[in-house]
C-alpha cells in the first residue's frame, strides 16, 4: 500500500530467530506462509542455501569420508498459495565418448556439474535428498569421492572409461530419474562439462516441458539443447531436429563470423 514505509526488517530477523533450531520441507512451506502475514505482503518468497554432507563409503578400499553438495531451497508464495523449488548441485566424472573412440587407448575426462532444479508437491513430505543424490550421481560416467586410496582410483578410473557420456547424456538420464519421482511436479536439468582439452565447456539443459505424457520419453529428451562457451565469448549451440533424430544442427557464432555445422550424431564426431 501507498502508506507503507520501511522494509519490516525486525519482523524478518524475528521470524528466523524463531526457527532457528531447523525445518522440514513442509516447515519451511509453513514459513513462508507465515512471512506473509507478518509483513502484510501478496508475494514473497525466501531463499536458503547450504552445503548438504554425505557420508560415502570408498568402492574398494571402505574408507569413508564426506562428500558436499550445494542445496538451495526457494519458497515462493503468490495467488494465495506457497510453493517450493529445490535445487542441488551434483558434482561428478564425464569421460568424453569421442576421445575414446578416436583414441588407440586412454580417453580424456573432466569435472562436471549437474544441477537439477525441482518444484515439489505434497508428495514431498517423504522425500528423501540422500537418496535423491546418489540417484543422480548414477547418472555420471563416475561419482566423485572425498577420500580415495590407490585401489580405489584405479576402480573410478576404469568404471568412467567403461560408462562415457556427453553432457547431453548427463541431462538426459538425470531427467529420466525425476520423471520417475512421484514428488516433482516439474523439473530444469542442467550439465557442464569444465573442458579439459579445450579451453571452454560444454553445457546442456532440459526442462520437464518438454516431457509430455503423450511422447516416449526417448524422443521427448532428445529435446534437449546443449551449448558449449569459451572465455572469448564463442557460442555452439546443438538443437535436435525432430525430423531427423540422427542428426544436430550445430551453430558456431562469435563476435565476427557465424558457421553452420551439421555432423552425424554417432560414436565420433569429425571437427
Amino acid at each position: 500500500p501507498g502508506e507503507e514505509r520501511g522494509r519490516h526488517r525486525s519482523r524478518v530477523s524475528a521470524l528466523l530467530e524463531e526457527n532457528k533450531a531447523g525445518f522440514t520441507l513442509a516447515s519451511f512451506k509453513d514459513l513462508v506462509g507465515d512471512m506473509m502475514g507478518r509483513l502484510e505482503a501478496s508475494k514473497g518468497d525466501i531463499h536458503v542455501r547450504f552445503p548438504y554432507f554425505v557420508e560415502k563409503t570408498a568402492p574398494i578400499s571402505g574408507i569413508k569420508s564426506l562428500m558436499d553438495y550445494e542445496v538451495s531451497l526457494n519458497g515462493v508464495h503468490k495467488n494465495g498459495q506457497s510453493s517450493i523449488q529445490l535445487s542441488v548441485l551434483i558434482p561428478m566424472t564425464s569421460l568424453c565418448p569421442c576421445s575414446k573412440k578416436i583414441s588407440e587407448y586412454g580417453a580424456h575426462n573432466q569435472r562436471s556439474h549437474v544441477t537439477a532444479h525441482l518444484t515439489l508437491n505434497e508428495a514431498a513430505a517423504a522425500f528423501d535428498l540422500h537418496a535423491l543424490i546418489a540417484a543422480i550421481e548414477a547418472q555420471g560416467s563416475c561419482e566423485l569421492y572425498g577420500l580415495l586410496k590407490r585401489p580405489d582410483e584405479k576402480y573410478v578410473t576404469e568404471r568412467a572409461y567403461d560408462n562415457p557420456k556427453f553432457v547431453e547424456d548427463l541431462v538426459r538420464d538425470v531427467a529420466g530419474v525425476l520423471k520417475a519421482q512421484d514428488y516433482v511436479d516439474a523439473f530444469t536439468v542442467e550439465a557442464e562439462n569444465f573442458g579439459s582439452l579445450h579451453n571452454l565447456s560444454a553445457y546442456a539443459v532440459i526442462d520437464s516441458v518438454y516431457l509430455s505424457s503423450s511422447a516416449s520419453l526417448k524422443n521427448a529428451l532428445l529435446n534437449s539443447r546443449a551449448f558449449c562457451c569459451a572465455r572469448c565469448a564463442i557460442h555452439v549451440c546443438f538443437s535436435n531436429q525432430r525430423a531427423k533424430m540422427d542428426c544436430t544442427d550445430a551453430r558456431v557464432v562469435s563476435h565476427h563470423s557465424t558457421i553452420a555445422v551439421n555432423y552425424q550424431k554417432s560414436n565420433h564426431i569429425d571437427t
